[in-house]
């Protein structure tokens, strides 16, 4: 009985873990725990850094796409007479460099992509629109944009400012907004200006608009973006427009098709299924809609307030409504 007593005791020491064994596990466990910590940290970084830069994109796409979509509605009409003071022209196309290095940061034009929020009224496409910029006290730049509707009487100078009623905010905390023009010949300008000699009744073939994004201070978070600009090119499909040159290469064609011995054809005429004209109803009402059927109506009036060479060039117009005109005629003419 005597011997069976140490090997009892043998067997159960050697039942248990040693010190290094215990110490080898929790050194395995504590690094397996280290790993998965630094996962679990490298990931969170990774995942805050898609986010944040998602966030920019996001917010420098929206500015991008906001501004585009205006530019691309660019339209201007060409001055009737050299003779005319390009102030009393309300089409422009105009922009300049107040705080930007590198192209402008104020831009104002007109537009036709202006979208009417009541359908069932008659309401102008046509619109002013301006984009500008001020730099706030820590140096971020804020992007507004100004909308009037409809065409001044006259041309005015110069940008409105963030306290003009029409202005509001299109984004803030920026790093800059600027913009760059290429002309006909392709050379790319820096500023615009439709009533200077140079570009005088001229829109520029493509706007590039370029966004810097104002980037988190790296202090306020564990990493930081690489600086990156946005750029986005704007093609302008529609050109100036020349309503004296339209009148004049149309006239030549009938005086042509007339010495040819031939009728000639009006282009605005509608024709009915066995193609015979059908006659404007309102060609002799002073209250059509009709740009030249209005001015023919007022024509000494015109004359007179506008002068003899637009009135005739107006006058041949016959597609063009009064509220697309682009020239408020006086509401006593008693056409709308």
């Amino acid at each position: 009985m005597k011997a069976s007593f140490p090997l009892l005791s043998s067997c159960a020491h050697r039942s248990g873990f040693t010190l290094i064994e215990v110490l080898g596990a929790v050194f395995l466990t504590s690094v397996v725990l280290a790993v998965a910590v630094s996962l679990q940290v490298n990931l969170s970084e990774q995942s805050e850094r898609a986010i944040e830069v998602m966030r920019v994109d996001l917010r420098a796409s929206a500015v991008l796409d906001r501004v585009a979509r205006d530019v691309s509605g660019a339209s201007l009409l060409v001055r009737p007479s050299e003779e005319i003071d390009p102030n009393l022209h309300p089409w422009f196309f105009t922009a300049s460099s107040r705080n930007a290095f590198g192209g402008s940061d104020a831009l104002k034009f007109i537009s036709r992509n202006q979208r009417p929020s009541v359908s069932s009224s008659h309401i102008s496409e046509l619109a002013q629109i301006a984009y500008f910029t001020t730099t706030e006290e820590d140096g971020s730049v804020t992007l507004w944009r100004w909308f009037s509707p409809n065409l001044p009487p006259d041309y005015q100078s110069g940008f409105p400012g963030p306290d003009d009623p029409n202005s509001f905010i299109v984004a803030e905390d920026l790093g800059s907004v600027s913009f760059r023009f290429r002309s006909e010949e392709g050379d790319w300008v820096d500023e615009w200006d439709s009533k200077q000699l140079i570009q005088s009744d001229q829109l520029p073939t493509v706007v590039e608009i370029k966004v810097e994004p104002e980037l988190r201070d790296p202090d306020e978070t564990e990493f930081a973006l690489d600086p990156q600009t946005y750029v986005r090119q704007v093609i302008l499909q529609q050109r100036p427009l020349n309503l004296t040159e339209m009148v004049e290469e149309k006239v030549q064609a009938q005086q042509l098709a007339l010495a040819n011995g031939t009728t000639p054809q009006d282009e605005d005429a509608e024709f009915d299924e066995d193609g015979n004209p059908i006659n404007d109803e309102n060609a002799d009402n002073p209250n059509a809609s009709s740009v030249g059927s209005c001015v023919q109506a007022n024509l000494p009036a015109c004359n007179q307030q506008f002068g003899a060479q637009n009135c005739l060039a107006w006058s041949k117009v016959r597609k063009l409504s009064i509220s697309d005109f682009g020239v408020s005629l006086p509401p006593e003419w008693g056409c709308r």
